[in-house]
This record gives structure tokens, sequence and C-alpha cells, in this order.
């Protein structure tokens, strides 16, 4: 490459480019937001994050670190900001934090996760705090190792 490719080239895996959707639902249509669907959705999300082939190709910030997929895990295992006590929705925490606190606040901040059917109004929603169907997004990111831009 040139000087002028170089000044030019897109950071490694940086431009969003595919997502893959993933859709929880409860067999018995059944709340999904409860102790043993978070852990199992939050198990699910850690097996494919930790698997060495989701590096080679996920959305990276510019210090080459794989997102967050988006969703509820961030919020439900936030980790809490000891200097201002402020929840932290990056899925890094250490606890399951109180389920229906966690979907007040999703309820009047983010309802992509909660909407039980993914188009009921806030207001239905707040209603109700419950849903037997949730989603993740992971995203990934190009260009891919060996490319030099997001072809």
């Amino acid at each position: 490459l040139d000087e002028r490719q170089l000044m030019y080239r897109t950071p490694r895996q940086t431009a969003l480019r595919f997502f893959i959707k993933l859709i929880y639902e409860t067999r018995d249509g059944s709340n999904i937001f409860v102790p043993e669907h978070l852990e199992t959705i939050r198990q699910i999300e850690g097996q494919i994050y930790r698997s060495p082939s989701f590096k080679q190709f996920c959305l990276a910030d510019n210090w080459g670190l794989c997102d967050n997929p988006i969703s509820v895990v961030n919020y439900f295992y936030a980790s809490v900001d000891a200097n201002s006590g402020d929840v932290v929705p990056d899925g890094r925490g250490t606890r399951l934090l109180p389920i229906q606190t966690m979907l007040a606040q999703l309820g009047t901040e983010n309802t992509y996760f909660v909407d039980r059917y993914f188009g009921v109004s806030t207001a239905e929603l707040q209603a109700a705090l419950e849903s037997n169907i949730t989603r993740s997004v992971f995203r990934f990111g190009l260009p891919l190792n060996g490319f030099s831009g997001p072809q």
C-alpha cells in the first residue's frame, strides 16, 4: 500500500455490514424475564462472544475489541459505576439486577427487547412488564483481516 491508501484505510472490522438476530421465546408462553431464562440467554450469548472465530468477524471498536451484542443481558447483568452508582448496561456485571426494576426502565427507555410481539405500544408494555419473547443482535464488521477497506 502506498501512503495515500494507508491514510484512507478503514480500521479492521469497524464498518458495520452484517448482523445476526437471535429470537428467544419460551416454549410454554411463560414470561422470559425470569432468572433461569435470563441466565440461559447469558450463557448462549457468552458462548458466541467467546468463540475464537467470533473475534475474526465481529464489529470491533477502534481498539480492536469486539462490541457487545445488543441484548437484554447488557441491562440485567449491567455493571454499576462505583463512584456514581449509575447502571452501565454493558453486560459485565457479576449478578442479576432486580428484574422488575430493569423491565420498568426498559419499558420507558428501550422497548426494543421487551415489546411482546415487537410492536405493542409503550403503555401496553408498561402495564405488563413481561413477555414470552425477546431478541438480541450480534453485529459483524468489515474489512476482514487481509483487506484494506469494506469492499
